[in-house]
């Protein structure tokens, strides 16, 4: 089923519906945002191209989540609506709960064609506790560079959402064109790997391991 387009009219619905179910004025919400009273109107008039900052303040104000401002009736957790009513990439993927979001780590580790690193620093070592996932743009892999170019312009256009300079249309299209853009670059199937060993495990068993492309000679000898 194709994808409902999502209107910056539909939004503003949304909005508007949303704040008399909360029994908030028009007046309310302009002071609540740090808007006048005549932005607020335009707002429910469908005259404003939303950004992604806009629809987050107003949901904050009206103490709900984002996304039930970018739903329809037929798509009710926001997530499924493409905005630029295409059923693009963007919606063939859905994730619903963290299993999901761990199982996509699981799927990227498997591909051999960027050097994802992991790292981890936490106390009693570290004052801070972070987790991070690194890609050396100057490695080796064949789609390092890429990667890195990507995260760079993703960041930049993620900004640009944020501060109102991009809309939600544009950052939808942006994210159309670059998915159309690397279709055509293949992932090296994981069962084709040349970094599989064969090895012999505890329990005598020939099994396979992939070689890990950050073990130091140290971690060799082992």
């Amino acid at each position: 089923m194709a994808s409902q387009a999502l209107s910056s009219e539909q939004i503003a619905a949304a909005i508007k519906k949303k704040r008399k179910e909360k029994k908030i004025s028009q007046k309310q919400l302009a002071e609540l945002i740090d808007k006048t009273e005549r932005t607020v109107q335009n707002y429910e008039s469908g005259q404003t191209d939303f950004s992604m900052s806009i629809i987050k303040d107003i949901a904050i104000a009206l103490d709900i989540d984002f996304r039930e401002l970018l739903s329809t009736p037929g798509h009710q957790d926001g997530m499924n609506v493409g905005i630029d009513g295409r059923n693009s990439f963007r919606n063939k993927y859905m994730l619903e709960s963290f299993a999901d979001v761990i199982n996509v780590l699981f799927k990227i580790q498997e591909t051999y064609d960027f050097s994802m690193k992991l790292d981890i620093a936490k106390p009693p070592e570290d004052k801070e506790w972070k987790a991070s996932i690194s890609v050396d743009g100057k490695g080796n892999s064949k789609y390092d560079m890429d990667f890195c170019l990507f995260l760079e312009n993703w960041k930049t256009k993620m900004d640009q959402l944020y501060r109102g300079k991009l809309s939600i249309d544009r950052y939808m299209d942006w994210q159309a064109e670059t998915i159309a853009y690397y279709t055509s670059s293949p992932l090296t199937p994981m069962f084709e790997r040349p970094d599989l060993e064969e090895y012999t495990s505890e329990l005598g068993n020939q099994v396979y391991r992939w070689k890990n492309p950050f073990a130091t000679e140290v971690d060799k000898e082992k």
